[in-house]
């Protein structure tokens, strides 16, 4: 009788061995996914911002362009291949791919604590994730309007100059995109209070700043949504339907941030085993069919070609920004590709290459390719001025991410310590 004893002892003892290795196991997966692809794919959604920007710039005409380049092609190629161009510089598709990419990055930390069933960690998580949002994004914000300032204090803008060679509306836009004259305080008060809560295009020191405002209050709006719905049974539906509400009605930017979060909720769901057996085989098919590089180029080239032409489409940026992001995680060859150095090298400083990219534009690259217009002609002025500021915002970029990115980081920390110190 005691030997039976001792033997379910040990059994026993040995299956909670086995179940605590388990937990543990899923813990660290839990805790090592950092989805490093996003990373490199916001870098090159930053990329296509900068592009866009010097296309505005020195290339207003592209389209006319690109039309009589491809005219020797026949229909429907030479459409295809304006559509792939066209896609470099789409900046309001890369800029819809930001918001989806912050709804992911944003919960998935939230999804991560869920699965360890810690609400106490959970509620923590949410509360101070939207207590620092805002310092997280003033900071960087602040540089950037101190930078735009300063060059507009010194005369270091010629956007009046650039839009004075385009005329109509286009050249009135341009000329302006930035304020006539410096003011000091209404800097300080575009930099830290327009630019979260009542951004306007006509005193804004720097034009890139009218994301900000839907970033802030769609990352708000997602950590409230998250505290009070997250916790009902079918919450996932409930978010489904307000991603394609929204979406008709037309705020895709705020519907992007709740798509961003059902990305976030399944990928978290598939790698803690969570997730219904159905549901589960689906995305391994998935997963096994975009191993195949000649299906996810072809698949990739599809959605290239759909952003590139969207009065042919019928397909709301928000659902090709969602496909982009479902491609770079669920397809090996892309996920590893998004994870190369220089891409998340590229990704670590978007935020700063965002922020600085339309200041160099309208000042250095704009006096540069004033210079170079009468010289090179329009084409080979505006190709080589394109080329310099990519070289040049990349370091540039890199110096607001020191100066902004990482003091707004830091400065989060602190605030977080304090408060944990306190109690």
């Amino acid at each position: 009788m005691n030997r039976k004893l001792l033997c379910r002892s040990v059994s026993t003892s040995y299956n909670a061995d086995i179940q605590r290795d388990l937990f543990l196991l899923i813990l660290l997966k839990i805790t090592l996914m950092k989805l490093l692809e996003l990373t490199g794919l916001r870098g090159v959604a930053a990329f296509i911002v900068v592009i866009t920007h010097c296309q505005q710039f020195f290339f207003p005409y592209s389209h006319k362009d690109l039309e009589q380049f491809f005219q020797v092609i026949i229909y429907p190629f030479n459409t295809l291949a304006i559509a792939f161009f066209e896609f470099f510089y789409d900046g309001a598709f890369a800029v819809m791919v930001f918001w989806v990419l912050s709804g992911t990055v944003l919960s998935l930390k939230y999804f991560q604590l869920v699965s360890q069933q810690d609400s106490r960690k959970t509620e923590v998580y949410l509360f101070f994730s939207a207590f620092k949002r805002y310092f997280r994004l003033a900071i960087p914000v602040l540089l950037s309007v101190i930078t735009a300032y300063l060059l507009l204090y010194f005369g270091c803008l010629f956007n009046h100059e650039i839009g004075h060679l385009y005329p109509g509306e286009y050249g009135q836009w341009i000329q302006g995109l930035f304020p006539d004259v410096a003011n000091v305080l209404e800097a300080t008060r575009t930099a830290l209070w327009d630019t979260f809560f009542n951004y306007r295009d006509s005193t804004t020191y720097n034009p890139v700043l009218w994301t900000m405002e839907k970033e802030y209050m769609g990352s708000i709006v997602l950590f409230v949504s998250l505290a009070f719905l997250g916790r009902f049974a079918r919450y996932r539906a409930i978010f489904l339907v307000a991603v394609f509400a929204l979406d008709a009605l037309h705020i895709s930017w705020l519907a992007a941030f709740f798509a961003g979060m059902l990305i976030s909720d399944y990928c978290v769901q598939y790698k803690t085993n969570r997730m219904r057996e159905r549901d589960r085989l689906f995305i391994k098919r998935v997963t096994r069919i975009a191993r195949n590089r000649f299906v996810v180029g072809s698949l990739v080239m599809v959605i290239v070609l759909l952003i590139g032409m969207p009065e042919y489409r019928g397909v709301s940026n928000l659902f090709l920004a969602c496909a982009v992001i479902a491609v770079s995680i669920l397809s090996a060859p892309v996920r590893s590709f998004l994870s190369t150095p220089p891409l998340l090298w590229l990704g670590k400083i978007s935020f700063g290459l965002y922020l600085s990219h339309l200041l160099l534009v309208a000042s250095a690259s704009s006096a540069l390719y004033l210079w170079l217009l009468s010289r090179l002609g329009y084409g080979f002025a505006g190709v080589t001025v394109t080329l310099v500021t990519i070289i040049l915002a990349l370091p540039i970029g890199w110096v607001f991410y020191v100066l902004g990115d990482k003091p707004a980081l830091w400065f989060g920390r602190c605030l977080e310590s304090c408060y944990r110190g306190s109690k």
